[in-house]
């Protein structure tokens, strides 16, 4: 089953909020879901270690480069979906990472630094390919994002497609309530009290349709991959 990692070498992109969300959106599907934690924080098994959980997800968190390697291989067997949250710095283990991994994405703010960092994990995603020998799709996140996007912001944006990178239609809003609710509640995005949480059903909508976005995706590249080994044989 797929391995998707999260992955850039920036820090306070909205990195481990999106894996999270991700890895949240998939258990309240109904998929069984498993989060491996690597970020230096861990703040996903932070969450977990607090008290968290939800049905079918389980978490785990590890910062070691050759474990890490023997825990998604061993998840990949047992759930419909792991997700890796990658440390925020060039490594052996997010290298490890990357080279496991069926899927990669990279969390980006609308700025010019973000979007270097980026490009930057996209070269290493590329680089990592030769290693691997096979394809490892990519793609662009935008998080954090506002209603109104700025000149500035939008020239990034432009650029950065203009690069020929793939993105998300999908962005993840800048939702300082409900998206970071679910760090410091031990309830899900899913659970948590609307009354308590303002702008929680735009927030679940807003994770769902990345949820869906993630697995038209995976079931795209599954169907030319497929499409492939037929006229190869």
């Amino acid at each position: 089953m797929p391995v998707i990692s999260f992955s850039t070498p920036k820090g306070g992109v909205g990195k481990s909020t999106a894996a999270m969300l991700l890895g949240q959106a998939l258990a309240h599907r109904g998929a069984k879901t498993f989060i491996v934690d690597t970020d230096k924080n861990h703040s996903i098994a932070g969450w977990s270690a607090r008290g968290g959980s939800m049905p079918n997800l389980q978490i785990k968190a590890t910062q070691d480069a050759e474990e890490v390697v023997d825990i998604i291989e061993a998840e990949r067997e047992q759930n419909a979906f792991t997700i890796v949250d990658v440390e925020g710095i060039k490594s052996m283990l997010m290298s490890n990472v990357i080279i496991c991994s069926d899927f990669v994405i990279m969390p980006m703010r609308e700025t010019f630094l973000d979007a270097k960092a980026a490009k930057d994990a996209a070269k290493l995603t590329l680089s990592q390919r030769k290693v691997a020998r096979r394809d490892i799709p990519f793609r662009l996140l935008l998080s954090q994002t506002g209603a109104i996007k700025s000149r500035e912001q939008k020239d990034i944006i432009k650029e950065v497609r203009d690069s020929g990178l793939p993105m998300f239609k999908t962005e993840l809003a800048l939702r300082t309530g409900s998206f970071a609710a679910i760090f410091s509640h031990t309830d899900s995005l899913f659970s948590l009290d609307p009354k308590e949480i303002r702008g929680l059903k735009s927030a679940q909508d807003n994770a769902m349709a990345f949820a869906d976005e993630v697995i038209a995706w995976a079931r795209q590249v599954r169907a030319a991959e497929a499409g492939d080994n037929r006229n190869a044989a």
